[in-house]
């Protein structure tokens, strides 16, 4: 079992994976963002449960960087800055292909405080409510901040996270009609359906598997895919195992009850 779980960790196979509608039309809202144009992705999720949409926000990275559009991640709570820049890391040489540049492409805004209020303060006023990235250096001097006032003018929002979303439906979607695909541990999917359902969400890609059947979209197999096949051949060989028993079963201590039955029988 070992063995069986470490192939596909080393190298990912992209076994068969049915992919949902919702992974699909998340893809489809990426793909559809104008050459040009800004997508913010906002961030709140705890390190537990960072693993589950880790290989979604990868690949969704490595999406973005593929298109001629620039993106700034903004964080709702104080550890999310760190775990970015290790997704960041993460896709650093894919960026180096694309001849794509921090500061100049994409941008870490770092942690800022306050919530719900904080998703307002930003949609209303980019530049007031961010002044600085989280290196501290000042917005005025990143190219790909430039033009970026309110939450209009952002073509696409991809947020990541462990909890509701309610919050950034009000002040968003609702408030600016801002376009926005949710990354969401598995656990809050039939939670956020609904807001799928009545078109407040335009996709929704779901924990680990989302992640892989994005990944399978992208034909980019990474972490994603390696957990799915990791969990298939698991099963595969759960099941060869199950056979073989019973297949042994049948030629080892089947005869000899039958023959103990004989002799009680007599």
């Amino acid at each position: 079992m070992f063995i069986v779980l470490v192939i596909p960790v080393v190298r990912p196979l992209g076994l068969p994976l049915p992919i949902s509608d919702m992974t699909r039309e998340s893809y489809q809202a990426v793909e559809n963002v104008p050459s040009g144009s800004s997508v913010m992705i906002p961030v709140y999720i705890s390190i537990g449960l960072w693993p589950e949409v880790e290989p979604g926000t990868i690949v969704m990275l490595k999406h973005l960087l593929r298109k001629p559009v620039k993106f700034m991640i903004v964080c709702w709570a104080a550890d999310e800055p760190k775990l970015m820049e290790g997704a960041l890391a993460k896709v650093a040489d894919f960026a180096r292909e694309n001849n794509k540049k921090y500061g100049v492409d994409y941008v870490n805004l770092g942690f800022i405080p306050g919530m719900e209020t904080a998703m307002a303060a930003f949609a209303k006023d980019v530049p007031a409510t961010a002044p600085a990235d989280t290196y501290g250096t000042p917005i005025s001097q990143l190219p790909a901040m430039s033009g970026i006032k309110t939450a209009k003018d952002f073509a696409l929002i991809l947020y990541i996270t462990g909890s509701d979303v309610a919050a950034m439906i009000r002040q968003y979607v609702s408030a600016y009609g801002s376009k926005m695909v949710a990354f969401a541990t598995i656990g809050w999917v039939p939670s956020f359906t609904p807001y799928l359902s009545s078109g407040q969400l335009v996709g929704l890609v779901p924990g680990v598997t989302g992640g892989a059947q994005y990944e399978l979209l992208m034909k980019s197999p990474g972490a994603g895919l390696a957990t799915t096949d990791a969990l298939s051949l698991g099963f595969i060989y759960l099941v060869i195992l199950a056979i073989l028993g019973n297949i042994m079963w049948q030629y080892t201590e089947r005869p000899s009850l039958r023959t103990k039955t004989s002799k009680e029988m007599s």
